[in-house]
C-alpha cells in the first residue's frame, strides 16, 4: 500500500471553505470526490465573524482559506484559526506561492498551502489529511511543551536535564533557585561549576555510567558539599534521555531536598542517645499529665518497660500524696507558662517506700508555640536528702543533750 494509500484510510472529510468565491465549495468538492472515496461534508462560510461563531472543533476538520479573492480579512483569518488550540487544521489555497509573500510573518501558523490550478487527482484529500495530522501532531507537542513548562516552574523539587557531557540542558526554577541563579544561567554549566570536587565527581561518574548502561538511580540518598562549606541532602533519581529515536543523548534527574528531614533524624538520635545514657528520669507529658514518652532511667528505676509507661499518670506509680502535688505543679505549669525549677520532692510507693528528686519541669510546645504538655528531669538526691536528715537529726540530739 502506497503511502497516499494509507494515508486515505482516515481521511477528514468535513471541511469548511472560507473565501469570497462563489465556486469555492464546489471546487473542492469537486477535488475531493475525484479521489472516489466516500462523501465529503463541505460548508461555506464568507466572514471571520461567522467562523468566530462556530465551535470549529466539531464544525469540521480543516478550514480552506481562498486568498485568490482577497477580501481584507485574511491576514485576521490566518492569525486566528492559525493561534486556535485546536486539531482543526488551516489550508491556505492561492494563485501561486508568489502571492503568500504578504503573509510572510503569519506563515508559521498554516498548515498547508496549495496552489488552485496546479492540483492533481487525488491529491486534495491526501494533502487535507497530512495537514490534519501535522495539526494534531503540533498541538500535542505544544499541550506537551506547556505541562513541561507549567511543572518546570511549578515543581518544588529540582528537576534537570543533561547532555552527554553532564552539562545542564535545562533545568527549572526550584533548581536554579538552589543556586541563586535563573535557569538559563545553568545551561551549559556542570556540577563542577556549583559543587565541590568530592560531591561533583562521583555525581558525574554516576550519570556516565547511566548512559552506558541505561539503569536508572532510584530514591538514592546523596550528599550535598557546596563551596562556600554548606552541606544539604537529597532524594535523587536519575534516568537515561534518550531522543525520539531512542538514541542516548544525556540524563535527566529529579532531587527533593531532604536536609530538614535529616537535621531531623540527626537531632532524633541525639535525643535517643540522651534519653538512653543520661542517668536522670527525663519525662514527657500531655495535658492530662499523662506520659508521653519517658526515657531509660525513668524506666528502670520504676522497674517496668518504656512502653509500658505511656498513657500512664504519677497516680498509678506513687501514692496520692505525691501524685497529686505532681498533678497540680503540671497543670499550673500549663495554665501559667511558668517552669519550677530544682524543686525538691518526695516520691511516696504504695509498698511504703520513698525517694528524693530534684526535679525541673517546663512547659512542652508544639511547632506553633501552644502548651501542649509538660516535660521534666528528676535527679534521685534520696542519699543527699537521707544525709541531710541524719545530720540534722544529730544536731537536735546535740543541742537536747546540752
Amino acid at each position: 500500500m502506497s503511502s497516499s494509500q494509507s494515508l486515505l484510510k482516515d481521511i477528514p472529510r468535513k471541511l469548511v471553505y472560507f473565501g469570497k468565491d462563489p465556486e469555492g465549495g464546489a471546487l473542492l468538492q469537486s477535488k475531493c470526490e475525484s479521489a472516489s472515496d466516500g462523501n465529503y461534508e463541505i460548508r461555506s462560510l464568507d466572514s471571520l465573524e461567522k467562523i468566530k461563531a462556530v465551535d470549529l472543533t466539531t464544525y469540521c476538520h480543516a478550514l480552506v482559506l481562498d486568498l485568490r479573492c482577497e477580501a481584507g480579512h485574511e491576514s485576521e483569518a490566518i492569525q486566528w484559526v492559525g493561534e486556535l488550540q485546536c486539531p482543526v487544521a488551516l489550508i491556505c489555497l492561492c494563485e501561486d506561492y508568489a502571492q503568500m509573500q504578504a503573509y510572510q510573518d503569519r506563515l508559521h501558523l498554516i498548515d498547508d498551502i496549495v496552489v488552485a490550478d496546479s492540483l492533481r487527482a487525488g491529491e486534495l484529500p491526501v494533502r487535507i489529511t497530512r495537514a490534519v495530522q501535522n495539526r494534531r501532531a503540533d498541538l500535542e507537542r505544544r499541550q506537551d511543551q506547556e505541562l513541561l513548562t507549567a511543572l518546570l516552574e511549578n515543581a518544588p523539587d529540582s528537576i534537570y536535564f543533561k547532555d552527554r557531557d553532564c552539562r545542564f540542558i535545562r533545568v527549572n526554577a526550584a533548581k536554579a533557585k538552589k543556586h541563586k541563579q535563573n535557569p538559563g544561567e545553568m545551561v551549559g554549566k556542570s556540577d563542577f561549576d556549583y559543587f565541590t570536587e568530592e560531591r561533583a565527581r562521583p555525581a558525574y561518574e554516576e550519570e556516565q555510567k547511566i548512559m552506558r548502561t541505561g539503569e536508572s538511580v532510584l530514591g538514592e540518598i546523596q550528599k550535598l558539599t557546596f563551596e562556600d562549606g554548606s552541606i544539604g541532602w537529597v532524594n535523587t533519581s536519575k534516568l537515561v534521555l534518550n531522543d525520539k529515536f531512542g538514541r542516548v543523548i544525556g540524563t535527566m534527574g529529579i532531587s527533593r531536598d531532604i536536609t530538614a528531614q535529616k537535621e531531623g533524624e540527626r537531632d532524633q538520635d541525639l535525643l535517643n542517645e540522651l534519653l538512653d545514657n543520661i542517668p536522670d528520669a527525663i519525662y514527657f507529658k500531655d495535658k492530662e499529665s499523662r506520659f508521653i514518652r519517658v526515657n531509660k532511667a525513668m524506666a528502670d528505676n520504676l522497674g517496668r518497660g518504656l512502653g509500658s509507661l505511656v498513657g500512664k499518670n504519677d497516680f498509678d506509680l506513687f501514692t496520692e500524696e505525691h501524685a497529686r502535688q505532681s498533678y497540680d505543679d503540671e497543670q499550673s505549669i500549663i495554665h501559667t507558662g511558668k517552669s519550677i525549677i530544682g524543686k525538691i520532692e518526695k516520691e511516696t510507693f504504695a509498698d511504703g517506700s520513698v525517694a528524693w528528686v530534684n526535679t525541673t519541669k517546663v512547659p512542652l510546645h508544639n511547632k506553633s508555640g501552644e502548651i501542649i504538655g509538660t516535660m521534666g528531669i528528676s535527679r534521685d538526691v534520696t542519699e543527699q536528702v537521707e544525709n541531710e536528715q541524719k545530720l540534722e537529726e544529730a544536731r537536735r540530739k546535740l543541742d537536747e543533750g546540752k
